[in-house]
This record gives structure tokens, sequence and C-alpha cells, in this order.
């Protein structure tokens, strides 16, 4: 795996133009450039990492592996060992990482760019419905029945709701049907946050351990813990005090049969709180005492944020099957329309999610085949993991 990863850390992959405009010699370019790589994706995106890790002796190496593909942090159990190798070589290159102070800032820096370019956003605009005639997208209905006309339509809201409710399902080439009938979704996160008076920055940034006896949160029973903190970004909290953060890989139904009782929900957040914090004081003596800060995010909070299917943090898991697929970004027998986002290929996360935007406005420009008039777009979106609007399909 080390050898992979080092062989990775010479990869610098094109970004300059989407595959559907590169042509045959654009094509071959790519390919020439990317040869020493494209072995290693051949050979290691069809080998999963729990197959890989149980080739190991020693059971403590078998699990560490393991959990890089089946962990708290990454749960993703067909998760293909050459996405392994990719993740730790631009980690080690510095071409991964977190943007300092968090989500916002990466968010405001679009919206001042894109409105300084005379772009206008519509918060708290839900869309209800995309308006096609004669076979091409020409805006967007509100919820409210305001119609937002435009020269173009862009998406890169929840793909379900885009493609299913939104166009009712009537342009589904057999790639992107298949994708959302089979293609397993990147399971809802239980996070709980909390704000605490004690400097952790000694400790390691991320710890998933195995638990000393069962713990049962939200209806099933957690054999191991995962916990993180945010003291390498310093604008995190003030000085002396440190964010830490827990993840439960969970399920959406049980949140969402728990929202129809608002006492029980709240009932069970505070549940959950509670023992994570029991839970943390064990393997940080002390810290229950200096807890000053509690925020709780369910599955349910994700879906009102951001409007992804089923609360979904990532869209959709990568696997030994999928691994190589990206869906199109345009939809067959309907013009003016494009998709981008964290649904338009597996376990994108923001540089994939920016990237196919990228690709999709020059798809755009290329159809058109005139200057782009900004006005003249509607933008569908909302936030991924860590932010965004409030209520899907802002505008």
């Amino acid at each position: 795996m080390i050898d992979l990863a080092r062989r990775c850390t010479t990869l610098d992959i094109p970004v300059g133009k989407p595959p559907e405009l590169l042509g045959p010699i654009g094509l071959a370019r790519l390919l020439f450039q990317i040869r020493p790589f494209l072995s290693i994706w051949r050979k290691y995106s069809k080998l999963s990492i729990q197959t890989f890790a149980a080739g190991s002796r020693d059971p403590f190496l078998r699990e560490a592996v393991r959990l890089l593909g089946d962990g708290t942090a990454w749960p993703m159990p067909d998760r293909p060992l050459a996405s392994v190798a990719m993740q730790l070589a631009w980690e080690h290159t510095g071409n991964a990482g977190a943007p300092v102070g968090g989500s916002q800032p990466l968010i405001q820096a679009i919206v001042r760019r894109y409105e300084g370019l005379g772009g206008k956003i519509s918060y708290s605009s839900r869309v209800a419905k995309i308006l096609v005639e004669g076979g091409r997208a020409i805006g967007v209905r509100l919820d409210d029945g305001t119609e937002r006309r435009a020269d173009a339509v862009l998406s890169a809201a929840d793909g379900r709701t885009t493609l299913y409710d939104w166009l009712d399902g009537r342009y589904l080439p057999p790639a992107v049907k298949k994708a959302y009938e089979t293609w397993p979704v990147y399971p809802p996160i239980l996070q709980v946050f909390l704000g605490v008076r004690r400097d952790l920055s000694a400790e390691p940034f991320g710890v998933d351990y195995p638990l000393p006896k069962p713990l049962v949160v939200a209806g099933e029973e957690r054999t191991r813990f995962g916990v993180r903190h945010s003291c390498f970004d310093k604008t995190m909290a003030p000085a002396g005090k440190s964010v830490v953060q827990v993840w439960y890989p969970t399920n959406y139904a049980t949140f969402e049969a728990l929202a129809s009782d608002r006492a029980r929900y709240e009932a069970e957040k505070k549940e959950i709180t509670e023992k994570t914090i029991a839970e943390l004081d064990r393997r940080f003596p002390g810290l229950a005492a200096n807890v000053e800060v509690v925020d709780v995010a369910t599955p349910l909070t994700y879906r009102r944020f951001t409007g992804n299917w089923q609360g979904s943090a990532d869209g959709w898991c990568m696997t030994t099957a999928n691994a190589s697929s990206r869906l199109p970004l345009r939809l067959p027998g309907l013009s003016g329309f494009y998709m981008a986002g964290q649904w338009t290929q597996p376990f994108t996360g923001t540089p994939g999610a920016a990237l196919s935007a990228r690709n999709a406005m020059q798809l755009l420009c290329h159809s058109d085949r005139r200057p782009f008039v900004a006005e003249a777009a509607v933008v569908v979106g909302a936030g991924s993991r860590g932010g965004g609007s409030r209520g899907k399909g802002a505008t």
C-alpha cells in the first residue's frame, strides 16, 4: 500500500477540459500524461481495501487497514485500494487538506466571485420543478408558484430530487438509471460536536478505537468509537479550547420515525450526547466537566440544510464496481440543462464537485457557441458536508 501511494505522488491529473471536449488528439494526450497511473488504477481499483487487509498476518495491522474503508470516518466497505493510495499520496504532497476556517470561508469566496461577475443569489427559494418546453430547460418554478425563466439551468442540488422530482424521471440514460438503482449511497452521519475548555492539540487529530463494551446509539450497537478534534485550525476555537467531533454512521429511517414526535427526537439527541460525553470522559479523563457547547446534527439536519437524499453527506459510495464511472453532466433529449455536484460521480468530495461544475460550465459555453450571459442562467444548489443554504434548492 505504501509503495502504491509513493507511485501515486507523481500523478497530476489534467483538469483543463471535460472529456466530452477533448477530441481524439486531446484524449490521446491525456492518456499519455497519466499512463504511469493507468496500470495502478486498472489493477487496484478492482481490489477492495477489505480484501487487501485480509491478507495481513498481523491482526492489528489487518484491522487498521480495513478501517480505511469501513471505519467511522470512511463507511465504504467496498472502497478500492487505489482510492486509498491516491488519498495517502495527495495528503503527502499537500494536494489534499482542509480549508482554514472550515467550509464557510470557501463558500463565501465563491459567493463573492459569483456576485462580482453579476450573479444574483436568492436564498430560501425552494424549487418545485424545472420548466421544460420543446425539449429544452427554460427555467424553474418555485414552491410559491414563482417562475424564473432562463437560457440554461444548472443543478448542483440533490441528484435524485433533480432527476426524479423536478424532471419527473423523464430524461434518464441507462447509466444514470443504473446508478440510482444499484449504487450504494454514502450512509447518513450522526455528528456530535462539543466545544470543550481543554487544549487537545497534543492528541492525535483522529482516533478510531474499539470500545471495551458495546455502545447503543440511535438503536444500533456500536463496537468502535471515532473521535476527531480541530486543533489543527486555530480559527475553530479560542486559545486553550478545542472543538471535538464524533461521527456515527447511521440510517435515515430511525430519525425520520422520530421526527413525528419532537419531544422524542430531542430526547434521543440528548441521550446520544450524554453517552458520547461519557465515553469521551473515559478516553480523556476530566473532559466531561469542561464541555461548554454542544451541537448535534442528525441525518434530518443534513436533509434540511442540503436537500440530499436520506441526508447523505457524500453522495455515492465508491466501490470496486463503480470506481471508474462518471455520470453525464447533460441529459439526452434535454438541451439547456446541466448537472454538477457530488452526485455526478462516486465519492467526489468538494474537489470533485467543484471540477464537475467547471466542466459543466465549459460544456454550456461550448454548446451555446457564444459568450455566456450569467444573468440568463438559473443555478440550483445547496451545501454539501459542512455548510450550505437553509432549505434545499436555493437558486
